[in-house]
């Protein structure tokens, strides 16, 4: 049977049997679209994740540089500067998009405040490598609260709320930015979307549990053979250092 050639994978017949078997809405699927775009490997650069605007970035690189500046004085102190104030622009342009819940409102304004406190204090040249430490810890502390504001919006835009283009188009940046720092794999996150739509689940709690699911423990097993040539050599196991299992997540 003709199958025609798509650019996405997200758009090929198994993906769009999905959507109308779970009879999602066009905004659902909107977002659907653009985060499995966002995380496919062969995506156009422009669309990829890494070109998303997101808040998490904008914490990410604030707390680094200021963290490395405050302990090597590296980046100089202009570029941080530079770092900081577009983190601080990036969170401001944030602000109505997760002003459509109370916590994604409290939280970007904790996000405002942190980075626009270390702008400010940064302006003093005499500032103390403990102090930037200080601001960079804070920066820190607002950056774990993030992923339950990015649940609350994304939840809201889900579910239908009315919402500008330009706020739908930045949460459903935020989503896929949060879901990639999260590890989740594209294919894998493709697949086992595939298989909630198709079983008709359209629910947010259902599409949450896969775009972030719970952490799991793995056990690994490794054989390793090692052949005895002569009584003299044991190429191999007997220069092993001791191994170490640790669960992979």
């Amino acid at each position: 049977m003709y199958r025609p050639l798509v650019r996405y994978s997200v758009w090929n017949p198994s993906m769009l049997d999905g959507f109308e078997r779970a009879g999602l809405s066009n905004q659902q699927r909107t977002l659907v679209e653009y985060i499995l775009r966002a995380l496919e490997p062969g995506t156009f650069l422009s669309e990829h994740v890494v070109f998303a605007r997101s808040v998490a970035l904008a914490l990410t690189r604030a707390y680094h540089v200021l963290e490395s500046h405050a302990l090597s004085h590296q980046p100089r102190l202009g570029l941080t500067r530079t770092v900081l104030a577009r983190a601080l622009g990036e969170i401001d342009s944030a602000v109505p998009a997760f002003s459509v819940t109370g916590i994604g409102r409290s939280v970007i304004g904790q996000a405002k405040q942190a980075v626009a406190r270390a702008v400010t204090e940064m302006a003093n040249p005499q500032m103390s490598p403990v102090d930037k430490a200080h601001r960079a810890g804070d920066i820190s502390a607002v950056s774990m609260t993030l992923p339950s504001a990015v649940h609350s919006i994304a939840e809201e835009l889900w579910n239908g709320a009315p919402v500008t283009p330009d706020a739908a188009a930045r949460i459903r940046a935020e989503v896929a930015v949060l879901v990639a720092l999260s590890g989740r794999d594209g294919l894998a996150l493709q697949v086992d979307l595939i298989r909630l739509l198709k079983s008709g689940a359209s629910d947010f709690e259902s599409i949450r549990e896969i775009l972030w699911p719970p952490s799991q423990q793995y056990r690994v097993t490794t054989e390793i053979y090692s052949w005895v040539i002569s009584p003299r050599r044991r190429p191999g196991t007997r220069r092993l250092p001791p191994l170490v299992a640790r669960p992979a997540c």
